[in-house]
């Protein structure tokens, strides 16, 4: 969220003991997360339901961020089953602090277990591999997104991956970008002001030649399953949830490498 409602400025996140605390100190010992941005921020009116199941700002946000409205009350929920709180102190215009504190139990060192985590990490893939991809299969992708943070963070995934990126930033310049051609893949935004991915979609379904059957994926903070039919209807060959998994889309990219002539 914190990425997401934030065009400019920064993103910080801090972990620490709550109340001054530190691990040897008696009594149940309790991490602190603060995530602090300066976003859009809450109006005063919604602090007080914005954990509530499917509550949302308002629809215009709704519209042009994405959202079920679902992300907050489930942290609450998750906050909760480990004994802990969850809070949120935000200025509209100004940014917000969300932060949740859980209670901790201090373990013991033991360099042996150590040791033995480092190894697995240092085995471990890294999906970002570039070797994993063979010269001449680098993919020249469209992304479609209208929201900024989201379009920088696509274009250093796919630039990592050893891809080309093109980026516009509704559902009618994708249509405009998509009938020039020359594209392996489309990764489509659903959520847009101007024509909503679904929409782009169909519009580039009725494009003649390869451009009309470019592999289109959707991506997508909804996660239900009439959601997946309306995109497979519309002519989307995939879809991604948002946040974008970097191996999932890392797998998914690896599916579509044979380039356009």
């Amino acid at each position: 969220n914190a990425l997401k409602f934030t065009e400019r400025g920064s993103v910080d996140l801090a972990i620490g003991w709550a109340n001054g605390q530190t691990g040897a100190q008696a009594g149940e010992p309790r991490l602190r997360f603060t995530v602090t941005d300066t976003g859009i921020g809450i109006p005063e009116r919604a602090l007080s339901i914005i954990f509530k199941e499917f509550s949302q700002v308002d629809q215009t946000i709704t519209r042009r961020y994405g959202g079920t409205g679902l992300g907050l009350a489930i942290c609450k929920r998750l906050v909760n089953l480990m004994g802990g709180e969850i809070g949120v102190v935000s200025r509209e215009g100004r940014g917000s602090e969300f932060w949740f504190e859980i209670p901790v139990q201090i373990a013991e060192q033991d360099s042996d277990m150590q040791a033995e985590g480092a190894r697995h990490m240092a085995a471990k893939k890294v999906a970002t591999d570039k070797a994993d991809l063979q010269e001449g299969e680098k993919l020249r992708i469209l992304v479609v997104d209208d929201h900024e943070v989201n379009q920088r963070v696509l274009a250093a995934i796919l630039s990592a991956f050893g891809h080309s990126a093109v980026i516009v930033g509704g559902g009618r310049a994708a249509v405009d970008a998509a009938s020039e051609g020359g594209f392996d893949l489309i990764l489509m935004d659903l959520e847009m002001p101007d024509l909503d991915g679904l929409g782009a979609t169909r519009k580039i379904r009725e494009l003649p030649g390869a451009a009309g059957r470019v592999p289109i994926i959707a991506l997508t903070a909804h996660a239900f399953e009439d959601h997946y039919e309306r995109c497979r209807q519309a002519g989307m060959d995939n879809v991604l949830t948002k946040p974008v998994n970097h191996e999932a889309l890392h797998d998914l990219l690896q599916s579509y490498r044979v380039p356009a002539q």
